[in-house]
């Protein structure tokens, strides 16, 4: 059977497969996708995909009888380039409140995953990695620092669409963020928001390079779950976060 100890409902952005997430999680837990298809990172997707969250949630909830649901895409958690939400800083828990009264799950974002992540370790100073464009980084600079963080840095590879983040290889991941975080001056951790890139493996690479916590979207998004199902099994080999910090 699988999912045997948990069928996690995952609503993707984009149509690819987050083969990262798949990867690193261990037996017994099964991911089942929900897919909004947006092609480009850009605020006709977005408002078109936000309009339809509620409806793949329900699907997720109520066909594929998932244990929990999980929102990916940091720009849809927070109202990225979204008219009608203002503020974007408590968005992602708004969104969250009302999945759940929609589906009656358990519900979380990647987002919110992060920010709980960096705040159990402490974190103050960031410094961001996307693969996207200026305008959509200028909300989630202001969602980071209304959350209490300082944003050294946010750089992204200007992607324009999605499809195209997939491509890029890894060691230009690494090569970015390695010069991203060194040219900031230094800070408290490296994040990586999106999962739109392949980046998770070089996750305990930069930590052992750059000597800070690195914090993946992905892999936060796995740990938020675990946590959220009592799930606590240390992961070896993607980074310090899934090895060790799992304090309720």
């Amino acid at each position: 059977m699988y999912g045997w100890r948990a069928r996690i409902g995952h609503i993707s952005p984009g149509a690819g497969s987050n083969w990262e997430l798949h990867a690193a999680t261990p037996e017994g837990i099964s991911w089942i996708e929900g897919r909004l298809l947006m092609s480009a990172p850009n605020q006709e997707e977005f408002e078109s995909g936000y309009e339809n969250i509620d409806r793949v949630a329900v699907q997720l909830a109520e066909r594929a009888k998932v244990d929990m649901i999980v929102l990916g895409g940091w720009p849809l958690s927070i109202g990225a380039l979204v008219r009608k939400v203002k503020r974007k800083y408590g968005h992602d828990r708004q969104l969250i409140a009302r999945l759940e009264g929609l589906t009656g799950k358990p519900v979380t974002t990647g987002i919110t995953c992060q920010v709980e992540a960096m705040q159990l370790l402490g974190v103050k100073r960031l410094v961001v990695v996307t693969p996207v464009t200026r305008e959509a980084n200028d909300d989630l600079r202001q969602f980071l620092e209304d959350s209490g963080f300082d944003v050294v840095a946010i750089r992204g590879m200007g992607m324009s669409r999605s499809i195209d983040e997939k491509k890029i290889p890894l060691y230009a991941t690494y090569r970015f963020a390695r010069e991203v975080f060194l040219g900031s001056g230094g800070a408290d951790a490296l994040l990586f928001p999106s999962s739109g890139f392949p980046a998770a493996p070089n996750t305990e690479k930069l930590e052992n390079d750059l000597g800070v916590p690195v914090f993946n979207s992905s892999l936060c998004t796995l740990w938020g779950c675990m946590r959220r199902l009592k799930i606590r099994e240390p992961i070896r080999g993607w980074g310090s976060l899934l090895e060790r910090h799992w304090q309720a």
